[in-house]
This record gives structure tokens, sequence and C-alpha cells, in this order.
């Protein structure tokens, strides 16, 4: 099973062809702040990972796929970055594209908090916004959200496009 740095924001990543994926592998140690400066205190941060009309993603794909190391089941992408000293309040998600024959699951990698208990299948159009299932948390360090590809479909993840995120409030930067 291989984790796959797909979130933005962060350290820059040396590639060799200066491609934008993989990001740098995340380390709950380096304090990762809000990917904008100005922004009010109370916001939701997502990240959508189209696999096919998102021209970055679309390489980085088929690079795997030359690679022979393409994305399988029970691989998983790290998807949205949670910054240092953020209080989660919720979780949404959202399948835009659908897939047929995929499901998948997310879960925080450092606290392992699920949040999106799976699988979820990838060949219907549907979304929810969830409570964070403790109650609002605050990240003294940063944390990152995970998408579990539980079942891959057998012509890979093609025009699957879904969006994840989190909803709270960050309080070293704001209006």
């Amino acid at each position: 099973m291989a984790t796959y740095e797909l979130y933005q924001g962060g350290s820059r990543q040396q590639n060799s062809n200066w491609a934008m994926f993989p990001a740098a592998p995340f380390a709950a140690s380096a304090p990762v702040d809000p990917a904008i400066k100005q922004i009010p205190s109370s916001f939701f941060v997502s990240r959508t990972l189209d696999f096919s009309n998102d021209t970055a993603m679309a390489d980085y794909l088929a690079q795997l796929v030359t690679a022979g190391t393409p994305i399988v089941s029970g691989d998983k992408a790290g998807a949205v970055v949670i910054p240092t000293e953020f209080l989660t309040v919720g979780f949404y998600w959202r399948v835009d594209r659908i897939n047929a024959g995929g499901t998948f699951s997310v879960a925080t990698r450092v606290g392992a908090v699920t949040l999106l208990a799976g699988p979820q299948s990838t060949g219907t159009l549907a979304s929810g916004y969830v409570t964070w299932p403790s109650g609002p948390v605050l990240f003294s360090t940063s944390d990152i959200i995970d998408v579990d590809f539980v079942t891959v479909p057998a012509g890979g993840l093609g025009p699957l496009s879904l969006t994840v995120g989190f909803h709270g409030t960050h309080f070293r930067h704001g209006n």
C-alpha cells in the first residue's frame, strides 16, 4: 500500500521535471500555515482530486502508469493539510464526477481520526457534511487528510473527481 502526496501547499518539492506532484513528504513536526495569509478567521479548506481534468494530476497519474506503479486498491492520497493552530469543526466530502466500481474512505493521517467511514462508492454522485467526530479539535501540530482508495476500478481512477475538506477557525491568521 502506497501513499501519494497530492496536497497543495507546504514545502517546495524539487521534482526532476518541475512537476507539482508528488508534493513534499508530509511531516507533522513541520508547522504548516494556511495556504493564504489574509483569510477570515473561520473558513473552509478543500481539495478536489480531479484525475482527468486537472492537467498536473493527469500528468502525474500517467507517469505512475508508465513507471508501473499506478494507484491501486489500498493506496492513499494525502489530500488536504490541516494547518498548525487550527480548530476543526466539520468535514465535507463530495463525489463530483463518478467512476463506477471504486470505493473510498477518509481519515486524518497523524491522529487517525475516521472522517468518512468507508467504503463510499465512487459510482454515485453524493456529498455530505459531518461535524468532527469528537467535537471541535485544536490541532497544535499539523495533520493531513488522506483519501484511502479502498477499491480502485479495473481501469484505474480515470474520470473520477472528488472533493474533501474541513471547516473551522485558525487562530494565528485572519482579519
